[in-house]
């Protein structure tokens, strides 16, 4: 359920979609290609980082592989949702199904000293399947509706992460189906990945306002106990609870964070590659270094005010370098990177 506030009128007449397909349109094709591959690692890392994981290569690899196939896979079935769970949660931590299986109540809490702290009761283990089957059903006709695309999106991914149908990867597909469902929508240019991931990991407050405005609506009205090992017993029905969610706030924030993406994170990007370009170009001028060597040359200067450290300078790799090659080379990317002439 979405509600036709103010804020989201407005914020469909903004048309994203435009304004992103204006920013992209306006770069060379190879350009284009670099800044989509930034786009998918950027995606997979902050959806990682929001679970406060570091993947290892492999799976962090799979991710953005997902991401990039996204409209090429059918994900509101179920087989397709437990084929993404098991591809990018730790192979220990993979689900043959849905959480029913396994009977396990999910919650998420914190424990302050000796008491855990509530924040989010999903629905019981035996309510699942029926409550799946018709999200499922329902994001369908969503998809299929001539609601906006950032609406449709909203209504899809955010009940997913309610329900918990898995015990674990439900955050990392939730906001893969953000994804998933703007790319079926073709909202922006094909091949686009919007990084709200990274938008959500530099506000983590407005995320989690947007999760908690159901959430702890819900804690009142759940009768649960927990026993001294942590297993929660939810003692009644709670399906009704999850079969009408208000997605509106979380509508107007996947807003923002799109807008936010459009309006900041990409023209970022598009202006770091041309710097970098032209840090590259005029230090050819100077030394040819080899790739590898100045890629690494060029990352060093940036973390470090645009010089060489005196430790990194004594790497192997820079030996062949005079003095004056290294402080030519530093001002060309501060040059480069500060647009100074």
């Amino acid at each position: 359920m979405v509600r036709r506030t103010d804020k989201l009128e407005h914020d469909q007449q903004k048309d994203l979609e435009a304004r992103c397909q204006q920013l992209l349109g306006s770069i060379s094709p190879e350009l284009y290609q670099r800044t989509l591959h930034y786009l998918y690692t950027r995606e997979t890392k902050s959806s990682f980082a929001i679970e406060r994981e570091e993947p290892d290569r492999a799976r962090a690899s799979k991710f953005a592989d997902l991401l990039q196939a996204a409209t090429r896979t059918d994900y509101l079935k179920k087989e397709a949702l437990v084929a993404l769970q098991n591809a990018i949660v730790d192979p220990r931590f993979q689900d043959a199904g849905w959480r029913d299986e396994t009977g396990e109540q999910v919650y998420v809490g914190t424990t302050i000293r000796w008491e855990e702290h509530v924040h989010f009761i999903a629905p019981r283990p035996q309510e699942i399947a029926e409550l799946m089957d018709a999200f499922l059903s329902a994001s369908r006709i969503i998809l299929e509706s001539p609601l906006h695309p950032i609406i449709a999106a909203a209504i899809i991914a955010y009940p997913f992460v309610f329900l918990h149908p898995f015990n674990d990867g439900n955050g990392r597909i939730h906001r893969f189906l953000i994804h998933y469902a703007l790319a079926q929508r073709k909202f922006g240019p094909e091949g686009i990945v919007f990084p709200v991931s990274a938008i959500m990991l530099n506000d983590p407050k407005k995320y989690d306002l947007s999760l908690e405005d159901f959430s702890e609506r819900i804690l009142s009205v759940i009768e649960r106990t927990l026993d001294s090992s942590g297993k929660m017993t939810v003692h009644h029905d709670t399906a009704y609870l999850y079969r009408f969610i208000d997605c509106t706030t979380m509508a107007e924030v996947l807003f923002d964070f799109v807008e936010s993406t459009i309006r900041d994170e990409l023209p970022a990007e598009i202006a770091f590659l041309r710097s970098y370009d032209r840090a590259r170009q005029e230090m050819k001028g100077i030394v040819d270094l080899p790739h590898q060597t100045a890629d690494l040359f060029v990352r060093i200067c940036l973390d470090n005010n645009y010089q060489m450290s005196k430790t990194k300078r004594d790497l192997r790799v820079f030996q062949p370098l005079t003095d004056d090659e290294v402080a030519r080379l530093e001002e060309a990317i501060r040059k480069a990177f500060t647009d100074e002439d």
